[in-house]
């Protein structure tokens, strides 16, 4: 799917207030409720709208943000990434260049602390070195343009960013998009089992 200016218009807006009416939409964006809504379906269906969330600070529910920074060996990468990813209390993993990682967590007070945040980043192998630090403060800017470069969905079974062509399935009324033929395989297996179960 390619994402047009009305695409990236429903996205950029979405990404500002995603409570919006379909009916604010297409008014902001000088087109029909219909049209905004079928959009938004394709841009689900294909992964480029991946959900939506309630921006809720860490103090009210008594958590806090730690930010993790390790050096990690490349070929060991991709394990590492999936043993963080792991932890409910890690909330994202994001693969840089030169060999390093950045991972965000939430800690809770009756939950995980920084002595199993070391107890994981130190053991890990493949983790050369890591750096791990507790927000102290946090100040939200506003909301970014996107840009007209193409955005990539990310694979519906194993998350990653789909760099080329996606491969799709249809299941349950719903059009998804994979990374790889085991991807797809994995998720139509998984989804029939679910089926039978219920």
């Amino acid at each position: 799917m390619e994402l047009d200016a009305l695409d990236r218009g429903i996205l950029e807006l979405l990404r500002r207030d995603a409570r919006q009416s379909m009916r604010s939409l297409a008014r902001q964006l000088r087109t029909t409720t219909p049209t905004v809504s079928a959009r938004i379906r394709a841009l689900e269906a294909n992964g480029f709208l991946l959900g939506y969330r309630a921006d809720v600070p860490d103090s009210v529910l008594g958590g806090r943000t730690v930010w993790a920074l390790l050096h990690v060996a490349p070929a060991a990468a991709q394990a590492v990434a999936e043993a963080i990813g792991e932890r409910s209390w890690v909330e994202e993993v994001h693969t840089l260049a030169g060999g390093r990682m950045l991972a965000r967590l939430r800690l809770h007070d009756d939950g995980a602390t920084m002595a199993d945040v070391d107890a994981l980043l130190s053991t890990l192998p493949g983790v050369a070195s890591y750096e791990a630090h507790e927000a102290v403060a946090v100040r939200h800017a506003g909301g970014h343009a996107i840009s007209d470069k193409a955005i990539r969905p990310r694979c519906h079974q194993c998350g990653r960013t789909i760099a080329g062509e996606a491969l799709r399935a249809t299941l349950g009324g719903r059009r998804h998009v994979f990374c790889c033929v085991v991807c797809r395989d994995t998720f139509k297996a998984r989804f029939r089992k679910a089926v039978d179960a219920a």
